[in-house]
């Protein structure tokens, strides 16, 4: 536009120069040293335009070229941020956690069987039998799949945690169609300061020493139970002292058809005891029970011999030790005896192992029983790792006990190789070795003595969250 005036002027300039005469030429001269002037505002004019115009390009390219700022993050507060993997609850002070795992299980029983996809020792059928001879067979399963939830607020008296998780092996479910299986408890607790409340492993345990395998129950010979507590724990020397009182059950058997609790009466918590250390070269821990087992018909009528009520004193006593070896390799045993501790041993009340016997004469007598694991973890590398672990557990029974159902001594048997493949999955394959040996056997069933065998392969894949 500027260069379109300039012109316009000039020819108006030019149109004055021819058409005037000498008396008008003073006057062109004055007209076209103003043009002059005017060419030379206006060039100036479109010289600080052009500037204009690339300053503003430029501040254009610069802002299209800044990266986008990230939108702002709310800040953690100190509690929060002193808890990683926890999520702050919105318009509170309580973290929350949420975890478990998928399991996915593939069992081969290649001879006898375990009574299911988590071996039940006490089921392994006697040799001769039917279900000994049976072909081998296969299960798959992802019942042992787990969800937990954990909190964490911050009170007067310290962090207040609470804790709930269960898996799915509980009641209902088939194979035919649904695989459908319940839901069931396995932990719920609150843990303040030295205080904890609710539904947790017992005290009567050592789980630093129980061994890692695939197998669901794990091997025989160690006590291992989840039952409503109440725990106190403190420092002491080295280590911490635990003192609970935990609910009880009174185990009494008269015949198979009796089962826990049918006529059992609890009138007191079971004690327990437990110090446990963490030293340079390994973990140590000791534990005492303490328990009642009472059986009470109610009266005069007689319900399996029992007219009245009767009571036996239980006890038990725990050692473990676990020693650290070469790299990140372990080598533990646990050890456990007592007399009316049967349902403190892993797989116990499945495996019909009760704490007392009912006497002739009505009274009740508490098993004598002893417990013993061994096991060894070896890290062939970072991300491959093998447990070799070997149980045993024993009982005394006397008469009148059932002699066809009541077992002597169960010994098992665990080799595995596990795989880290990839961030929180776990894979791997394993040999599960069970003998049962009961007190008596009955020849009409074709069981040739009152032995058992039963060998399994089991492979799994695991992704923790």
């Amino acid at each position: 536009m500027t260069t379109r005036l300039l012109a316009g002027v000039c020819a108006a300039a030019m149109g004055l120069g021819l058409g005037a005469g000498p008396a008008a030429a003073d006057e062109a001269t004055d007209l076209k040293s103003e043009v002059r002037a005017l060419k030379a505002a206006l060039e100036a004019v479109q010289k600080r335009q052009q500037a204009l115009e690339r300053k503003q390009a430029e501040r254009q390219t610069v802002v299209a070229a800044a990266p986008v700022a990230a939108p702002a993050l709310a800040v953690k507060s100190p509690f929060a941020a002193a808890h990683p993997g926890y999520l702050q609850i919105p318009g509170s002070n309580t973290l929350i956690k949420i975890g478990g795992y998928v399991k996915v299980d593939g069992v081969y029983d290649v001879k006898g069987s375990f009574n299911g996809t988590a071996a039940t020792f006490g089921d392994i059928p006697l040799e001769g039998t039917a279900a000994s001879k049976r072909n081998p067979n296969f299960g798959a399963t992802a019942r042992e799949s787990r969800f937990n939830i954990a909190t964490l607020t911050p009170t007067e008296l310290g962090e207040l945690k609470t804790f709930i998780e269960g898996d799915f092996y509980g009641t209902g479910g088939n194979a035919e169609q649904s695989n459908s299986y319940g839901f069931r408890l396995r932990q719920a607790f609150l843990e303040v300061g030295p205080w904890l409340a609710g539904q947790a492993w017992t005290t009567f345990a050592d789980l630093e020493t129980v061994p890692e395998t695939l197998e669901f129950n794990g091997p025989s010979g160690f006590p291992i139970a989840r039952q409503a507590l109440l725990r106190y724990t403190t420092a002491l020397g080295p280590g911490a002292l635990s003192l609970a009182f935990e609910n009880p059950s009174s185990d009494a058997e008269y015949t198979s058809a009796v089962w826990p609790d049918s006529i059992g009466s609890n009138f007191a918590p079971e004690g327990v005891v437990r110090w446990k250390a963490d030293p340079s070269w390994g973990h140590v821990a000791v534990a005492g029970l303490a328990r009642e087992i009472t059986i009470d018909s109610g009266g005069p009528t007689n319900i399996y011999g029992i007219t009245d009520s009767s009571s036996t004193f239980g006890w038990g006593v725990l050692g473990a030790i676990g020693f650290n070896t070469i790299g990140k390799d372990r080598l533990s045993f646990q050890g456990i005896v007592g007399e009316g501790i049967g349902r403190y041993f892993n797989n116990g009340a499945d495996d019909n192992y009760q704490g007392a016997s009912v006497n002739l004469d009505g009274s009740l007598r508490a098993t004598p029983a002893f417990g013993v694991t061994a096991s060894y973890k070896h890290y062939w590398n970072d991300w491959v790792r093998s447990t070799v672990a070997y149980g045993h557990t024993g009982y005394d029974n006397e008469l009148p006990r059932d002699q066809l159902h009541s077992i002597r001594s169960i010994d098992s048997v665990h080799a595995n190789v596990l795989f880290n493949p990839i961030a929180n999955t776990t894979v791997g394959v394993e040999y599960v070795f069970g003998h049962i040996k009961k007190d008596a056997f009955d020849p009409t069933t074709g069981a040739t003595g009152p032995d058992g065998w039963a060998h399994r392969i089991q492979t799994s894949a695991i992704v923790n969250f």
